[in-house]
């Protein structure tokens, strides 16, 4: 009588083992790529993440696999996402969300009397300036430079400011950028 574990062991047998291993790529955020080989039917996509964890130092819980242009599983096998040999993964940012008591990055300005200013905000290449208030043009920078902006107020002695192009008055210049991956 063929027991249920000993008829899932002649099945394995009956399987051609080197078709369900392959040879995997991943591509990271810092240009190079990671090389795995894996049984395709049985390692997880979360194994990879982990791996890439050990290996490059990257939080596994701040990124995500993508395959094909679509996120990946972390509990599904290579195998189901259908990865096969020789397949290019890419290791893309997930968006984390926002802390409890993480601060939005604004900038106040005082002065004890009123004076007119100019702020300037530039970011590094590897960041991206998403939004900006009061609205102001968003401007690339120089070769290896970032993206800039800047604002004309004037700096109210009771706290607030007047954006001088519109007359806008508002207590605080805000901004935000996003980290741009540069995946080859």
């Amino acid at each position: 009588m063929l027991t249920k574990e000993r008829y899932f062991f002649a099945f394995l047998e009956l399987l051609d083992v080197n078709r369900f291993t392959g040879r995997i790529y991943v591509n990271i955020p810092n240009g190079n790529s990671l090389t795995f080989d894996v049984y395709l039917l049985t390692c997880t996509v979360d194994k990879i993440m982990v791996k890439i964890e050990e290996m490059e130092g990257i939080p596994a819980d701040r990124h995500q696999l993508m395959f094909d242009g679509r996120r990946l599983d972390r509990l599904q096998t290579l195998s189901q996402c259908n990865v096969n040999d020789e397949s290019r993964l890419d290791l893309a940012s997930k968006k984390i969300p926002r802390m409890v008591g993480l601060r939005k990055p604004v900038i106040y300005l005082f002065a004890p009397v009123s004076v007119d200013a100019s702020v300037k905000l530039s970011v590094v290449p590897q960041w991206s300036i998403s939004v900006v208030y009061p609205i102001t043009s968003i401007k690339s920078g120089m070769a290896g430079a970032g993206q800039c902006v800047s604002w004309k107020v004037r700096v109210h002695p009771e706290g607030h400011l007047t954006e001088l192009s519109t007359g806008l008055d508002i207590a605080y210049l805000y901004w935000e950028a996003l980290y741009v991956f540069q995946i080859s």
